[in-house]
């Protein structure tokens, strides 16, 4: 299945109005990733059948199965896995998938910059370690305090890193090329 240029340009419209509102209000409103979350499937419909619908459908969830993991742990927020799941049904999920890669990256290479620039990349990176090591053996733990078992997460790990902004980023990075191939 290839992508469109409709769709490509739908994918790339709602990643960047996303990416806006996110920086603007910390939140992608149901009112954008709602309706890209039919779009993308009914277009695959009207391209092809109920074949390609099926492959909409089955990318949907390919590509919302890493940001539901994530979103079940509070690292996302919900507004994010709506984007993820709408880029599936919009650009399939070999193109949904390679750019959700290419954010993730980003994110995280985001993050580590901001822990370089305020300077606190060892230290946190001592607390994680630390964190991660068993504070105390089983057998401890019945005569130990609460406090003694697990250091609270430090608070550099509980700043929020804008996803929305790394999805535009990676939307143009993966389907730019696609178009021009095409072109």
């Amino acid at each position: 299945m290839t992508v469109t240029l409709a769709t490509a340009a739908a994918a790339l419209l709602l990643t960047a109005a996303a990416a806006i509102v996110d920086l603007r209000s910390a939140k992608i409103p149901g009112w954008l990733s709602w309706p890209a979350l039919l779009l993308g499937p009914c277009a695959w419909a009207l391209a092809g059948g109920p074949w390609p619908l099926g492959y909409a459908l089955i990318s949907l969830l390919a590509c919302s199965i890493v940001p539901l993991v994530l979103f079940a742990y509070g690292a996302i927020g919900g507004g994010d896995v709506k984007l993820a799941a709408a880029l599936g049904g919009l650009v399939g999920a070999r193109l949904g998938l390679e750019i959700l890669l290419i954010a993730f990256t980003l994110v995280v290479l985001v993050a580590i910059g901001g822990l370089v620039w305020r300077g606190e990349l060892m230290a946190t990176l001592l607390r994680v370690v630390g964190r991660a090591l068993p504070r105390r053996r089983a057998r401890d733990a019945a005569t130990s305090s609460p406090s003694d078992v697990r250091p609270a997460l430090p608070e550099p790990l509980r700043r929020r890193v804008r996803f929305a902004p790394s999805v535009f980023a990676g939307a143009l990075i993966a389907l730019l090329p696609e178009l021009v191939l095409r072109s």
